[in-house]
């Protein structure tokens, strides 16, 4: 064999065992990855809080009012929370100014 192709097949060989290297590299990089992803949600998973839970009245205006968790299930026939005020009490209208009061104004 001639010098040119045993350089020919040294740098073939050279490329195969960089690219290998790489390989390898890039997989462990890959696998620690994934676990330092997958401890970080297991820790989440495992140290989130306890939840806490707000109520209004159905138009979204008014108290709001933090809901306290029951030990057992709610079986009385009387409600947890007071009712909503009547519709027409919630709902006022702006007073309308006449055209005299509006040349005033």
């Amino acid at each position: 064999m001639n010098k040119r192709a045993m350089e020919m097949i040294k740098s073939q060989k050279n490329y195969y065992r960089d690219l290998y290297r790489k390989l390898v590299v890039s997989t462990w990089g890959s696998f620690f990855l994934t676990l330092l992803l997958a401890t970080g949600i297991a820790y989440q998973y495992f140290t989130r809080g306890e939840s806490s839970y707000y109520a209004s009245n159905a138009a979204g205006a008014g108290f709001i009012t933090e809901l306290s968790p029951l030990d057992t299930p709610n079986l009385s026939s009387t409600s947890l929370l007071k009712p909503d005020p009547p519709e027409e009490i919630t709902k006022k209208r702006l007073p309308r100014m006449n055209n005299n009061q509006a040349s005033q104004g």
